[in-house]
């Protein structure tokens, strides 16, 4: 099962800030969390724009599994940061079409 913590999609090309959603699955399973970063999104196909750029270049980061034990006497808040870190930590944007 695959869930996307910011909810939707970004509106500027950066990471929006995530829910708790992914905690509450998290936390009812006894798994692991799988960060995974997508990269050329926006630019493929942003969500205020209704064609889509197929010349633009793709990119799926699999990261390594955060497993579960290292979690387990963190906070939420500290849950999330780790993992938007790791997802953060190969994240790209096209600087040229990021307004400031």
């Amino acid at each position: 099962m695959a869930l996307f913590p910011e909810g939707t999609r970004t509106t500027n090309g950066k990471i929006n800030p995530f829910y708790r959603g992914f905690i509450y699955l998290y936390k009812s399973r006894d798994i692991d969390i799988l960060p995974v970063t997508l990269n050329g999104f926006y630019e493929f196909k942003p969500k205020t724009r209704f064609y889509i750029d197929f010349s633009q270049r793709l990119e799926v980061i699999i990261h390594k599994p955060i497993k579960r034990e290292e979690l387990t006497d963190k906070t939420d808040r500290d849950v999330i940061e780790r993992v938007r870190s790791v997802i953060e930590s190969a994240h790209k944007t096209n600087s040229a079409n990021e307004p400031d």
